[in-house]
């Protein structure tokens, strides 16, 4: 039949609709800690990552920023 592709297609739609709506909350609490701790790390990663370069590579650093002032001027 002609029309049965596009009811079935709507049913499909539609059951797919109520189970979106009927469905269980995405974020749990484990999934939410989980997230937190991860942004907290990354940061915690980064600000040590750029610290250590700071710290070992303090004469390259400041050999770079008098050319940039040079090049600048």
């Amino acid at each position: 039949m002609p029309g049965t592709d596009v009811s079935r297609y709507r049913l499909d739609l539609l059951s797919l609709k109520h189970q979106y709506q009927h469905s269980a909350a995405v974020f749990s609490p484990p999934l939410i800690l989980f997230s937190a701790l991860s942004a907290v790390m990354f940061l915690l990663l980064l600000v040590l990552f750029w610290r250590h370069n700071q710290s070992a590579y303090k004469r390259l650093y400041s050999q770079w920023e008098r050319s940039s002032h040079l090049a600048v001027d």
